[in-house]
């Protein structure tokens, strides 16, 4: 089940709101350009930022997400955007609602999951399965691309500092989103996302847990799903703090 940040139909209209500018997706674009992927399939796109910009770069693409709200947002995007493009400049995105399990069997160049989306599988063995999913995706060759958290930079040290953000946001109103660290049991670390609407006085929280996956855990359900791991570099967003993984499959 998604996290209510990403479900919820008030907080998904939000969301970009909140966590833009995404300059981390510009180092995705340059990966996809670097390894000339045509055909592309971003898992866990949420409201599909990242797969809209591969499509309207010349990629075929395949979004897919568990929260249905988050897709909804994504479809409506690409529609508006459409409304505004010529026939021959309207790149579309094939959207699908679930998780790794409706990744295809197909010839894939590239597969991508970026943000937290690697760290959501809280298990080893549920890793290894998501990674199998992602090979049977991708042609030989092809490479599969996401971030995840260096543990030792203990990012949830700095996440309990984050103070509180209002914005005004277009046909909703001023929202006030409040972070809230909750327990750190590695490597698990959980924390909740409360928003306030002032136009309603309404108040919605999202509570979320991540692993925080070691090296060794990520490099050996890489091998056991059928990936090489290529290079792994540092995150141009958050230098010394994330792995980029960089894995090709056999």
């Amino acid at each position: 089940m998604a996290d209510a940040i990403f479900d919820n139909p008030r907080l998904a209209a939000i969301y970009d709101a909140f966590e833009a500018p995404r300059e981390d997706l510009e180092h995705y674009l340059a990966l996809a350009q670097e390894y000339g992927a045509e055909q592309v399939i971003d898992l866990g796109c949420g409201t599909g930022v990242l797969a809209r910009a591969l499509a309207a770069a010349g990629c075929t693409v395949i979004g897919i997400d568990p929260a249905r709200a988050s897709l909804d947002i994504a479809e409506a995007a690409e529609t508006s955007e459409s409304l505004t493009a010529t026939p021959s400049d309207s790149p579309t995105v094939e959207w699908r609602h679930g998780t790794s399990a409706q990744i295809p069997a197909s010839d894939a160049d590239l597969v991508t999951m970026t943000g937290n989306v690697a760290q959501v599988f809280l298990g080893v063995a549920e890793l290894e399965s998501v990674f199998a999913d992602c090979a049977r995706g991708l042609r030989t060759g092809g490479r599969l691309i996401f971030e995840t958290r260096d543990p030792a930079a203990r990012a949830w040290q700095a996440w309990a500092q984050t103070p509180a953000r209002t914005l005004d946001i277009d046909g909703i109103g001023k929202v006030t989103q409040t972070f809230m660290l909750g327990q750190v049991d590695l490597p698990f670390v959980s924390f909740t996302h409360l928003y306030r609407f002032h136009e309603t006085g309404d108040s919605i929280g999202s509570r979320s847990r991540l692993r925080f996956h070691s090296y060794g855990e990520i490099t050996s359900a890489l091998e056991t799903a059928g990936f090489e791991v290529d290079e792994v570099r540092d995150a141009p967003d958050r230098p010394g703090r994330e792995w980029v993984f960089i894995a090709r499959r056999r």
